[in-house]
């Protein structure tokens, strides 16, 4: 979501087609709804967008043979400016492996807001190769920082999902599937492989500090050395990427259990759990409701909001 000249945008999907909605910011009132197919000649399948102040960056894939020929895609990466209504191409590539849609094919932004990262797989002479394209926010041309081949044989749904963070010169990726050496780290100025880890894990930057937890089964969230791929600690706080929140202002995450009875307030600091609340405690346990995974905090993280599926909220003060 941005807001720009009074409006607030939102990219979503109208009419299952990925578009770009516009809000009056002061009374709600819906502007303008834009397919993104529509802001100029674009031909293909949009998978992979994101905002950026005023601009809107996304990727497009469109077969040079049938949808069903996976290994012979072209992509086209494009940037579409909201204060010029003008859309340019920023980068492409003439044969690529067919993306597949979700949260994971999102691109990532650096730390310092420069540049915004996007990753795509190419099948080269019988090998299976990932890229990955920087582009400047200043303009600058983009270019491929990394190009790695994968130690695999074939590509299948699950690779495709996964999560890129960056911090400083380094570039961490984690896949949920497939690579002998799942979670991998990059050294964005030289292309260079600095470290690989076995684990299927997504990674997580916030205030500075890399965090790890299991895509799917339950298991520990771990603190990172994002230079060395060592682990500085780790608790068994039996989640996944699916059921932890990350608060702001603070060193703080929301972990939801398992049954989605009972939410935890964890310390990214040291990994503990400072609090814990249950809907039955709390006079509101049923089989039907459960706690939603989107606790957030305010005011300088001193306050943290629940919300339940049977339309429940709670604010828990910081426990410290």
């Amino acid at each position: 979501v941005i807001v720009f000249n009074d409006q607030i945008y939102m990219l979503g999907t109208v009419n299952r087609g990925p578009s770009l909605i516009g809000f009056d910011k002061n009374t709600g009132e819906l502007l303008a709804t834009l397919s993104l197919h529509d802001l100029g000649d674009i031909e293909g399948e949009i998978f992979s967008r994101s905002f950026h102040q005023n601009k809107v960056y996304f990727a497009v894939q469109n077969p040079n043979q049938n949808y069903h020929v996976a290994d012979d895609f072209s992509l086209f990466i494009y940037e579409y400016d909201l204060s010029t209504q003008s859309l340019k191409l920023l980068h492409k590539d003439p044969k690529v492996y067919r993306l597949s849609h979700g949260p994971g094919n999102r691109p990532a932004v650096n730390e310092d807001n420069t540049s915004i990262f996007f990753r795509y797989l190419k099948k080269e002479d019988d090998q299976y190769l990932m890229e990955i394209v920087e582009i400047p926010f200043d303009g600058t041309s983009p270019s491929v920082v990394v190009k790695d081949v994968l130690n695999i044989n074939r590509i299948d749904v699950q690779l495709l999902h996964h999560r890129v963070v960056i911090k400083g010169d380094h570039l961490i990726i984690g896949f949920r599937h497939r690579p002998e050496k799942k979670l991998r780290a990059y050294e964005i100025s030289t292309g260079e492989l600095i470290w690989k880890r076995v684990d299927e894990m997504a990674p997580i930057l916030y205030m500075d500090n890399l965090y790890a937890i299991n895509f799917q089964s339950s298991g520990p969230l771990e603190l990172i050395d994002s230079y060395t791929g060592q682990t500085l600690w780790s608790q068994n706080i039996r989640g996944t990427n699916h059921n932890l929140s990350i608060l702001d202002h603070k060193p703080l995450a929301g972990l939801r259990a398992q049954n989605n009875q009972s939410m935890s307030i964890l310390d990214l600091d040291t990994g503990s759990t400072l609090v814990s609340v249950s809907l039955e405690d709390l006079g509101f346990g049923t089989h039907q409701n459960h706690f939603l995974n989107n606790s957030f905090s305010y005011d300088q993280g001193e306050k943290i909001i629940l919300a339940t599926s049977g339309g429940q909220i709670f604010c828990l003060r910081h426990p410290l």
